[in-house]
């Protein structure tokens, strides 16, 4: 919501970031973004100590470095752009798959927890198979997203603008 309300802003003041701005904030929040993702790793380090303050700290501020670096996304790429960017974030062919990925948000977690639920012996890892493992996952995903779009959300959304339409009130000459 700060986000938005931010981007409101800055849009109706006509302003505008410098390249230099956007490649630094952009770099900067690249590096926020990956390190909340990627660094729970070091939590599953094997004889590693634990550290209470540690845990404490990353399970809030992951989450804030993730969505600050999101609003940095929708922010920046509103008012000013991506430059070189801007013609892939805004082809028409990703906007089917841009409706879709809230529900594939929603519905991922299902895919990954049926694909572990019916393991009944151990598996060994290997690149290919981690790769066909995630390949398999994404297409799952899309495709039980798209079921989910086209049987609740794209409904919704059509009973949604009926109901919120203005009604236009019909005026006779005399």
């Amino acid at each position: 919501m700060t986000a938005a309300y931010l981007y409101m802003r800055l849009k109706s003041n006509g302003y505008k970031l410098t390249v230099n701005k956007v490649r630094s904030g952009s770099a900067m929040w690249a590096v926020v973004a990956l390190t909340s993702m990627m660094g729970a790793w070091v939590f599953y380090i094997p004889g590693r100590p634990y550290y209470p303050l540690e845990n404490a700290l990353y399970n809030p501020l992951h989450r804030f470095g993730w969505a600050a670096a999101m609003s940095w996304i929708v922010v920046v790429g509103g008012i000013s752009g991506f430059g070189i960017l801007e013609p892939i974030l805004s082809m028409k062919c990703l906007v089917p798959l841009s409706r879709l990925t809230y529900c594939v948000f929603l519905v991922h977690g299902l895919v990954q927890l049926y694909s572990v639920a019916i393991l009944r012996t151990s598996e060994y890892m290997s690149f290919p198979k981690l790769f066909w493992m995630w390949l398999g996952d994404v297409t799952s995903s899309f495709i039980l997203a798209l079921l989910v779009h086209l049987l609740l959300e794209a409904p919704v959304n059509g009973l949604l603008k009926l109901l919120l339409q203005p009604k236009h009130k019909v005026f006779k000459d005399k």
